[in-house]
C-alpha cells in the first residue's frame, strides 16, 4: 500500500480532517512564505515541513511556534497506538505527518499549509483533501525514486492535484505533464504567466516583483500572493465548508487596501525559512563578520545561490569564504562546479563532512574542487591526526582564526566586512550556526 493510502485510512479513522480549514500543499520556500501569509492576516495556521534541520519538532508548528515538547510526546504515543493498532507500517515520515495532522486538530487551525515529501502522487499528504496546490519548480532531484528528466518528475509531482480544485505552477515547471494531470483529475490549472496577469492589481498593490527568470526569493514570493488570489477567486467546487476563509482571503487580497495589513504582509511574504539565505553577524577583532546559512543542496539550489551571491557580493570588496558538506547521492561535481566559478581560490574553501551516513567525505568534496580549478593552488589545512574528519565546530572556529589573522597582517582591510557563505547538506547546518553563538531548539543527539 503506498503512503497516502496508508495516511488517508489513518486520517479517515481519527476523522482528523478540520473540515473548515483549507489545506494547501506545495514546497520549500513557499509554504513557508504562504504559512506567514496567512498568518499575517489572521488567520491561525498550522505548517508541515520536512526534512527539519536541528529539532524534529520543526515539522509540525502553529503560528510559528513550535509543538511543545511534552505535547510532541504524547502526540507520538497516539500516533504510534493508532498505527499498531490499523496494522500501519508507516515510515518516520508518515508518523510525522500523522502527528502534524494530530496536532493540527488539537490546536483547532483556520488554515493548514503542507509542504510535500518527495513526490506528489503517493507522498503521505496527498492523503488530505486539499483546497489548493502549487508546484514552485521541478529540478533533478532524488532521481532514483522520482525519474531520470523534469517531466518525468513533474509527473509525479503533478499528483498533488486534486479534482475542482485550484492548482498553480512556476515558470520553469514543465506545462505538458500538468496539463496532463490536471484534465485527468479535472484540477483548475493556471500557470504563473496566466496569474501574473490575472492578478496583476494584487501584485503592484503589495509591491511584489515578477521576475520570471530572476531570483528564486522573489519567485516563491510571487508564487505564494499568486496562490492566495487564485483560491480567493476560483475556490474549490465544494467550497462550502471553507466559504468564510475564502470570503474573508478575498476581501483582504482583492477589495481592501488596508495599509497596515499591507505591510505586514509584505513582511511576512519577504520572510525566509531557515538556512535558505539566513544572515548572520559575529564580530572578529572588530570586524563585524556576515555568516549566510543556505541549504542549497542540488545543482538547481545551488545555481541559485551563486547567483544570489554574484548580485549581492559581485561588486563589492568584500572578501569571501565558503563552508561547504554535500550528501553522495547528489550531482555534487555539478554543485562543487558551480561553486567553483565564484570561489576559485581554495584559500577561499573549506569542505566538511556532515555527520550522516550518506555524506560526502572532504576529501572527496576536495577532488571535485581541484578538477573544477585545475590551477588553484593546494592550501593544506590541518586535521586530525588519527585520520578523522575535522568537525564542522572547529572547521568554523578556523574559518574565524583565519580571517582574523588576515585583518591581523592586513591581508584584509577591516573596512571590508568578510562574508562567510556555508552552504548543502542541512545537516552541516545545526553544528555551524552553533559554532557563531545561535541558540536554536536542537534534538538532544545532535547537543
Amino acid at each position: 500500500m503506498d503512503p497516502s493510502r496508508r495516511c488517508n485510512g489513518c486520517i479517515r479513522t481519527w476523522d482528523l480532517l478540520l473540515t473548515a480549514a483549507p489545506f494547501f500543499t506545495l514546497g520549500g520556500s513557499t509554504s513557508f512564505k504562504l504559512s506567514k501569509a496567512l498568518q499575517a492576516m489572521g488567520f491561525r495556521t498550522g505548517l508541515f515541513v520536512s526534512p527539519h534541520i536541528a529539532c524534529f519538532r520543526e515539522r509540525m508548528q502553529v503560528n510559528g511556534v513550535l509543538v511543545d515538547a511534552n505535547e510532541f510526546v504524547d502526540v507520538l504515543r497516539e500516533v504510534f497506538g493508532a498505527c499498531r493498532e490499523l496494522e500501519l507500517p508507516a515510515t518516520e515520515f508518515e508518523v510525522a505527518f500523522l502527528m502534524a495532522a494530530v496536532f493540527f486538530r488539537r490546536q483547532s487551525c483556520e488554515a493548514v499549509v503542507l509542504e510535500v515529501g518527495l513526490g506528489g502522487e503517493h507522498d503521505a499528504t496527498n492523503a488530505v483533501r486539499t483546497s489548493f496546490s502549487i508546484i514552485c519548480s521541478v529540478a533533478l532531484d532524488h532521481t532514483r525514486i522520482l525519474g531520470s528528466t523534469v517531466e518525468l518528475i513533474c509527473e509525479k509531482k503533478a499528483g498533488i492535484f486534486k479534482p475542482d480544485t485550484p492548482a498553480l505552477i512556476g515558470p520553469a515547471v514543465p506545462l505538458a505533464p500538468c496539463l496532463a494531470r490536471a484534465s485527468l483529475v479535472g484540477a483548475f490549472l493556471s500557470t504563473w504567466a496566466e496569474a501574473s496577469v490575472r492578478y496583476a492589481d494584487a501584485l503592484a498593490y503589495f509591491d511584489v516583483v515578477v521576475e520570471e527568470e530572476g531570483e528564486t526569493d522573489k519567485l516563491n514570493t510571487a508564487l505564494a500572493l499568486l496562490g492566495l488570489c487564485l483560491l480567493a477567486t476560483r475556490p474549490p467546487s465544494d467550497t462550502f465548508s471553507v466559504q468564510p476563509f475564502v470570503t474573508k482571503l478575498n476581501h483582504m487580497l482583492l477589495t481592501s487596501r488596508d495599509d497596515a495589513l499591507k505591510a505586514k504582509l509584505a513582511e511576512a511574504l519577504n520572510s525566509r525559512p531557515p538556512c535558505r539565505w539566513e544572515k548572520h553577524t559575529v564580530v572578529v577583532k572588530d570586524v563585524p563578520v556576515e555568516f549566510v546559512f543556505d541549504m542549497g543542496h542540488n545543482p538547481a539550489a545551488i545555481a541559485a545561490l551563486v547567483r544570489r551571491t554574484r548580485a549581492e557580493y559581485g561588486h563589492s570588496s568584500r572578501p569571501l569564504r565558503l563552508v561547504c558538506g554535500m550528501a553522495r547521492d547528489k550531482d555534487v561535481a555539478a554543485c562543487v562546479a558551480s561553486l567553483a566559478t565564484i570561489f576559485a581560490e581554495s584559500r577561499e574553501v573549506y569542505f566538511v563532512k556532515a555527520s550522516y551516513w550518506r555524506a560526502m567525505a572532504s576529501a572527496d568534496l576536495w577532488q571535485l574542487y581541484f578538477e573544477a580549478v585545475p590551477h588553484a593552488v593546494r592550501i593544506e589545512r590541518s586535521q586530525p591526526s588519527n585520520g578523522d574528519e575535522m568537525s564542522i565546530a572547529t572547521t568554523i572556529d578556523s574559518v574565524v582564526d583565519d580571517i582574523a589573522k588576515d585583518i591581523s597582517s592586513g591581508i584584509l582591510s577591516v573596512d571590508a566586512v568578510p562574508v562567510v557563505i556555508v552552504c548543502g547538506s542541512g545537516y552541516i547546518m545545526p553544528d555551524a550556526k552553533a559554532a557563531i553563538g545561535i541558540v536554536e531548539a536542537r534534538d538532544s543527539f545532535l547537543s
